[in-house]
């Protein structure tokens, strides 16, 4: 739980909101020069910290000034793909999981990004058999590589279910 003292550090003492990170807020790098990015890893491998439910993750982006990440393009999904090989090769390897910023209320209600733009259902993005059409509300994961497609995917989960990791955005400010 580093990143809440650096929270509170920030918030204390006013710093600017973008040292020397591209117009981004720390901890947010810049990623397609358009957003910003911080990956959270909240359950390491050595079993520190505790997996979180969705409304948690989308809780801890929101104290850091952004909100959970939304992946509504393939070369966004690339990208991160490919940041988190690089930057976090355990986790990758272990096959963790990561909470996005999509939801659907129920079954009849749409799938949204957090900005309320809607989830194409047929998007590429999905995992062949996603999303479910189970009852109720459901939020977006991001998975591991499918060893047969070789990519990550999206897949839907019960808001009950927990991830041991999470990303957040925001914009370039």
């Amino acid at each position: 739980m580093v990143p809440l003292r650096l929270v509170l550090l920030l918030v204390a003492v006013g710093l600017p909101t973008s040292l020397a990170t591209g117009g981004c807020r720390s901890p947010f790098l810049p990623y397609l020069n358009q957003y910003c990015l911080h990956t959270v890893i909240f359950y390491k491998l050595d079993g520190t910290g505790k997996p979180l439910k969705w409304s948690e993750a989308q809780h801890h982006c929101k104290t850091l000034g952004g909100s959970l990440a939304i992946l509504d393009r393939p070369e966004k999904l690339e990208y991160v793909s490919g940041l988190l090989d690089s930057s976090h090769p355990a986790e990758t390897k272990a096959g963790y999981i990561y909470w996005l910023g999509g939801v659907r209320h129920g079954t009849s209600s749409a799938w949204k990004w957090g900005d309320n733009t809607v989830i194409s259902l047929t998007s590429n993005l999905w995992s062949p058999s996603n999303p479910s059409k189970t009852p109720g509300t459901r939020y977006v994961m991001l998975v591991p590589v499918d060893q047969v497609h070789g990519r990550r995917f999206l897949v839907d989960y019960s808001e009950d279910q927990t991830a041991p990791a999470f990303i957040c955005e925001s914009k370039l400010t």
